[in-house]
């Protein structure tokens, strides 16, 4: 085997490995396999280096690999397929991760939002019973916010309502110097 033919088999092995997720692509990796020269072009260590894109060229259109189906016509153009398949991989790969990202984001901001509503609310609802108790309410306004308080407090209490912190008991320290 020829150190062309070892570089062309190990190629298409790491591009089948790539989309069969056996092996994690690095961000060098998926800058080399944005397209077909720069794929030609890399060099992964171990593994494969650099040859010349005619180089390659020449000898997959002449000699088949082994690993090139049948349905190709000949190991130039399964190389090219394996390529883009690789690259569309590691394309969804990355949209995947963005994606978990965004959704954490998109949580953050649901929750940062939730507690902002939750304090207006908590807000309102304490100026609400702060102006009940104004001796120069009238009787009629105090009964209707009155009854808006409890209302509002049956609906949304467990809501609003915050558990008791649980934390180590409190001791005392003996401070100064001996």
């Amino acid at each position: 085997m020829n150190s062309t033919e070892q570089n062309i088999e190990a190629r298409i092995d790491w591009l089948r490995k790539i989309i069969l997720h056996e092996i994690l692509a690095t961000e060098t990796d998926i800058a080399a396999l944005s397209d077909l020269r720069g794929f030609l072009a890399a060099e992964i260590k171990g593994l494969f280096t650099q040859k010349a894109y005619n180089t390659i060229k020449a000898y997959a259109v002449k000699n088949r690999s082994i690993a090139t189906p049948h349905h190709h016509a000949n190991t130039w153009e399964y190389i090219k397929e394996l390529r883009t398949q690789a690259h569309q991989e590691t394309l969804v790969k990355q949209r995947l991760i963005e994606g978990e990202k965004n959704l954490e984001n998109l949580e953050n901001l649901a929750l940062l939002e939730a507690h902002l509503c939750s304090m207006a609310y908590i807000e309102a609802y304490e100026f609400l019973r702060a102006l009940v108790r104004e001796p120069s309410l009238p009787n009629l306004f105090q009964a209707k916010i009155n009854n808006f308080i409890s209302i509002s407090h049956a609906k949304y209490s467990h809501i609003t309502s915050h558990g008791a912190r649980e934390g180590a008991a409190l001791q005392v320290i003996q401070g100064g110097k001996q």
